[in-house]
């Protein structure tokens, strides 16, 4: 698919009236988002998110001396790490790994809904309900796996469904 195919594709998609509802729903989970990511991006960490980030930290040689626990040993300080040692703040790094995925999930859920149901309404009913979900809203405003993982699972739903269930 060529980069203008897709753009037309997108565009006419926006253009389609029974669409709107959808746009509406993310818009409104990244609003709901970013008030809470204002408020809530420096606040003090729970001990899950100190100790993810300060591995992050000793790992970006942040001045940090932090040995991660067992309990929180996975790639995701590494990835922080990364975003850290590109320059960026912890609040620029907690929008990108957990403010940004959680929008995703909002769009995922719709997409994976729609491809298991006919009725857009199920799929766009179920992408509101993730957007104002309070569990998903607590956990993309902390540093950890929660929402990247719910990111990563729902991708991984998609493409099942969409390449083993739809052959396509």
């Amino acid at each position: 698919m060529e980069k203008g195919d897709r753009k037309e594709r997108v565009m006419r998609w926006m253009k389609d009236r029974e669409n709107w509802p959808v746009i509406g729903v993310v818009l409104i989970a990244i609003v709901i988002r970013l008030y809470y990511f204002s408020i809530t991006h420096s606040q003090p960490l729970w001990w899950d998110e100190a100790d993810y980030l300060a591995y992050s930290k000793n790992i970006a040689n942040m001045g940090s001396n932090w040995i991660v626990t067992v309990q929180h040993n996975s790639i995701f300080p590494y990835i922080v790490a990364g975003i850290f040692a590109l320059g960026f703040s912890e609040p620029a790094a907690k929008f990108l790994v957990e403010i940004l995925p959680s929008v995703f999930v909002v769009i995922l859920t719709y997409a994976v809904v729609r491809q298991m149901y006919e009725d857009k309404r199920v799929a766009l009913f179920s992408a509101f309900l993730i957007s104002v979900f309070w569990n998903v809203l607590f956990n993309s405003m902390r540093f950890h796996v929660g929402v990247p993982g719910l990111f990563f699972a729902l991708l991984a739903m998609y493409v099942f469904w969409k390449g083993y269930e739809n052959k396509e």
